[in-house]
């Protein structure tokens, strides 16, 4: 009997102990699988800058910022050009938006696409926007960027655009 009862005990702790490793390694794997981007696809209506576009999905409006990119400010030089090529792509079209976070402002942080394409690129591409100063160690979206410099398109025509990080510390 004092043999099974310690078995018991022992078999017991066991268990335990092999439990506690497994939810272990559960939240860790968990914990290390970097967040699924959620796609969200709705109507545009409304532009509201450059690179911020306001789209209904369901019956809710979702304020979406542009990830990766950063369009003059609307009363910055070229700013009003750079809302009115964005409103051109994807004013009141059907776009798909795909996302992982919101920012400080509450806008959700994403990718816009109008029929398969990545309109976040296509703004860099036409020189209406920069590539935002957070992501340029992106090396896809620089050479975006530096195509269009090279080029002088949109804003690039511009002897020494201000980008809109400097524009915003001055006003």
């Amino acid at each position: 009997m004092i043999f099974s009862s310690r078995h018991a005990a022992a078999e017991s702790r066991y268990r335990e102990v092999l439990m506690k490793s497994y939810l272990l390694a559960v939240m860790m794997l968990l914990l290390s699988v970097p967040a699924l981007a959620a796609t969200i696809g709705g109507k545009v209506v409304k532009v509201v800058d450059g690179d911020t576009i306001v789209v209904r999905h369901n019956g809710t409006n979702y304020r979406i910022r542009m990830l990766g990119i950063d369009a003059p400010e609307y009363h910055q030089p070229y700013g009003k050009e750079s809302r009115r090529a964005l409103d051109r792509q994807v004013g009141g079209r059907w776009v798909t938006v795909r996302y992982d976070e919101k920012d400080r402002y509450d806008r959700y942080l994403g990718t816009v696409y109008y029929r398969n394409r990545n309109i976040n690129v296509n703004l860099l591409r036409n020189g209406q926007a920069w590539v935002y100063k957070y992501h340029r160690d992106n090396h896809e979206l620089m050479r975006h960027e530096n195509a269009a410099r090279q080029q002088r398109l949109g804003l690039w025509r511009h002897s020494y655009p201000q980008s809109p990080w400097a524009y915003r510390q001055t006003h």
